[in-house]
């Protein structure tokens, strides 16, 4: 198994993953993570993935 593969099934275990945008904890606000733990332009307040789109992302 890759370097990449232990990462990511690292990430999937101990992350967790919603498929619906939520505010950053401490800010109540920005930055609203997605997925994986995803941030960045597009991902706000409404935005919904797909399993496929959270685990491409990944």
């Amino acid at each position: 198994m890759s370097a990449i593969a232990v990462a990511a099934a690292l990430v999937r275990k101990w992350e967790g993953c919603k498929l619906t945008a939520y505010p950053d904890p401490a800010t109540g606000g920005d930055p609203w993570t997605i997925g994986y733990g995803a941030t960045g332009p597009g991902i706000r307040k409404g935005v919904t993935w797909t399993q496929q789109q959270a685990d491409k992302r990944l």
